[in-house]
């Protein structure tokens, strides 16, 4: 394993050796005239971790870890989300006048969700109950005219027990996309009280029914 050591003037820690000796463990963002110049972050200008004396002042790179969020639901706030600088406060939450050369601060992601909108979020629910009711009803070529003529020989007095199971099936298959009718239509509600902004649970991908045993 790679030692490291921390200067002792910046608090930079940097690679005692091997290839990557002198070079800063962390990353840094250089900042100029309030702009971040490199996003992704750079080692610290100078080996060692010694000050620098570069235009540019550098904030540590925070590594991000994202807050789990459902994203059919939610989506990041892209106005509110980024890259934020930190300068260094003290204990008490005071800024820190740090000398020039030294890391001026912490440079942290902001991610922010907010909900979707009412459109979104029933063109969501309206995508899960077409994909339901395309997996619920048979595919074949001709199957409604098979129902009507099942249900024309049965009401001539017919006995043949095929006609009747497809009658049978056929109207199962009628309740259980009425089902996902009422399902649509409650969840439609549940978003329009919840209106533009507020909190809701739909569940969206779950409660239909796309399939009937044979």
């Amino acid at each position: 394993m790679t030692a490291t050591i921390t200067n002792p003037a910046t608090g930079v820690e940097y690679y005692a050796d091997g290839q990557l000796e002198g070079q800063s463990v962390k990353l840094y963002v250089p900042v100029a005239n309030d702009e971040i110049l490199n996003s992704r972050g750079v080692r610290w200008p100078i080996l060692f971790g010694q000050v620098h004396d570069q235009p540019a002042e550098y904030y540590e790179v925070v590594p991000f870890t994202p807050i789990p969020f459902d994203p059919e639901i939610r989506r990041v706030d892209e106005e509110t989300s980024g890259l934020q600088l930190r300068p260094t406060r003290n204990q008490l939450g005071e800024l820190v006048d740090v000398p020039n050369g030294h890391p001026k601060g912490t440079c942290v992601r902001v991610e922010n969700t907010i909900r979707r909108s009412k459109a979104e979020l029933r063109q969501l629910v309206k995508g899960y109950a077409a994909r339901a009711h395309g997996e619920l009803w048979p595919q074949e070529p001709g199957y409604d005219q098979k129902v009507a003529f099942a249900k024309e020989e049965i009401a001539k007095g017919s006995e043949a027990q095929y006609l009747y199971d497809l009658v049978n099936r056929n109207a199962i298959l009628v309740a259980a996309s009425f089902a996902n009718d009422a399902r649509l239509a409650m969840l439609y509600a549940m978003i329009e009280n919840a209106g533009e902004t507020g909190p809701i649970n739909l569940n969206p991908g779950e409660g239909w029914i796309n399939g009937i045993e044979p």
